[in-house]
């Protein structure tokens, strides 16, 4: 192969001139997919989490890769500080002290009472390091505090 006058092997040629795959930075000599502004070897094209094909063609693209949408919750960071599992599309988001949490799984750090959000409940709750309490649990470490 040849390129500016000079001669290449083709191995080296594909190296020095050829596309490169974003996911294992080989040239690219055969068929690739173009996504998330990148050329991807076909076996390459997968979850950046999970390392798995899409089912169905179906991704989700986050700072220029791509991610089945199991993952793409967590890369965003949503996930539950109880359960460690996405919260996805659809799912309440509740947050306490800069954490977040499937509503059902908002429960007192002391009792493990559910918890509401704020708006929803008369009784509310509280933090304290950064955790959420009931009220009653809450009066308890602040009173031996």
């Amino acid at each position: 192969m040849e390129n500016d006058g000079k001669a290449y092997c083709e191995e080296d040629y594909f190296n020095l001139f050829g596309q490169q795959c974003a996911g294992c930075n080989q040239p690219i000599t055969g068929s690739y997919i173009t996504a998330v502004g990148s050329d991807w070897h076909e076996k390459c094209f997968v979850c950046k989490e999970c390392h798995k094909p899409f089912e169905g063609g179906a991704f989700y693209e986050y700072d220029g890769m791509p991610y089945c949408e199991l993952h793409i919750f967590g890369a965003k960071g949503n996930v539950c500080t109880k359960c460690h599992q996405p919260i996805t599309q659809g799912q309440t988001i509740t947050t306490a002290g800069g954490k977040k949490y499937h509503r059902e799984h908002f429960n007192c750090f002391s009792c493990s009472k559910i918890l509401l959000d704020v708006d929803q409940t008369s009784e509310g709750y509280k933090e304290f390091n950064s955790n959420p309490y009931c009220i009653a649990c809450y009066v308890k470490i602040s009173v031996s505090k």
